[in-house]
């Protein structure tokens, strides 16, 4: 019961540092679909395209 109940507060408890990170991201433009990212469930091609223009701003 233990593990459930931490699994639970896991998926419930927002994780600040990436919705920061997203919302800093969205704000410069580099990225244009926050909500994407926040969920979690990126591609590893996606990831890809994210760091190729991230560098790109750099």
């Amino acid at each position: 019961m233990d593990d459930f109940r931490a699994d639970v507060k896991a998926v419930l408890t927002p994780d600040l540092e990436l919705s920061r990170a997203v919302d800093k991201l969205a704000k410069a433009g580099i990225i244009n679909s926050p909500d994407y990212w926040m969920e979690g469930n990126y591609s590893a091609e996606n990831v890809r395209t994210l760091l190729i223009k991230f560098a790109g701003r750099m």
